[in-house]
């Protein structure tokens, strides 16, 4: 209502008044013009609005710029986008599960694995986005689950008295044959997006994973030829950390593909087979 009234007895002459109803609503007339701008309103801090008028004619210029900023953090990203851009972040509950298969690259040459078996299944829980407004591109923060199994084939993995673990052969005559390990670990992913159209993104990042146990666990079982049933389990020498390299695709922001490599061996260095890994499979977002 201030605000109207100004514009009704505005002058020939410059005048500014700034009214403090919402965050800042500033009047500025000067010769036969007259501009309002009003900047934050209630609940939306980075709310925008701007509107230039001739006192004496019926020609009008009107701008306005609202976004719903997640948190309200208020981060400025006009230096890379436009002189009014903000930056919506949102932390929350975003469930994205992601299935696929373990290759392994560098293995020694007498450690076989089943392709189809050897598993790679994430569950991410909570996101943190920064999403400047008006750009193609934003940044997420994921943390989940990861859970990955590695099935052997025709060959066993077994543990030396001093904790090491190697590759080895089953017994001659054996049968049911049996040998795998696994991992369980949190996993947290810094990742970069881009729109390559409306709902089509790209996503380039780096994922950390961190052993929930410390170590990982193998059973290897087999029946010896008279009958007797072996089964032998430990612990992994495995490093707590890994570091990995993620690329995807999204379709229709919810459905995509995954891959992901890690330039690293899961054993200290002499305390089991050496290898690289690289995961690729399909990811779903609800």
């Amino acid at each position: 209502m201030a605000a109207m009234t100004i514009m009704q007895n505005a002058a020939a002459q410059t005048d500014t008044v700034v009214v403090k109803n919402a965050d800042e609503v500033k009047v500025v007339t000067t010769g036969d013009t007259l501009s309002v701008s009003i900047r934050g309103k209630k609940d939306e801090p980075n709310y925008y609005f701007n509107k230039t008028v001739a006192v004496d004619s019926e020609k009008e210029d009107e701008t306005t710029s609202s976004k719903n900023v997640g948190s309200r953090l208020g981060w400025d990203f006009s230096l890379i986008e436009d002189r009014n851009s903000a930056a919506e972040i949102e932390l929350g509950f975003v469930p994205q599960l992601s299935a696929g298969w373990n290759i392994l690259l560098g293995k020694p040459s007498d450690m076989k694995t089943k392709w189809f078996p050897t598993t790679d299944l994430g569950f991410d829980i909570f996101r943190l986005s920064v999403r400047p407004a008006k750009a193609k591109w934003w940044v997420s923060l994921d943390w989940g689950v990861l859970y990955n199994k590695y099935y052997l084939k025709d060959c066993m993995m077994t543990a030396s008295p001093d904790g090491n673990v190697g590759i080895s052969q089953y017994p001659e005559g054996s049968d049911s044959q049996s040998s795998y390990f696994q991992t369980v670990s949190s996993n947290l992913t810094l990742m970069g997006h881009y729109y390559i159209s409306k709902n089509n993104s790209l996503g380039l990042g780096i994922s950390w994973n961190e052993r929930i146990m410390d170590n990982g666990s193998y059973k290897t079982k087999y029946t010896l030829s008279d009958g007797t049933k072996v089964v032998d389990m430990n612990e992994l020498p495995i490093r707590r950390n890994l570091f990995s390299i993620k690329a995807e695709y999204m379709m229709d922001n919810r459905y995509g593909f995954y891959l992901r490599y890690t330039p690293m061996s899961m054993f200290h260095k002499g305390k089991g087979p050496s290898f690289l890994q690289l995961a690729l499979g399909f990811q779903v977002r609800f």
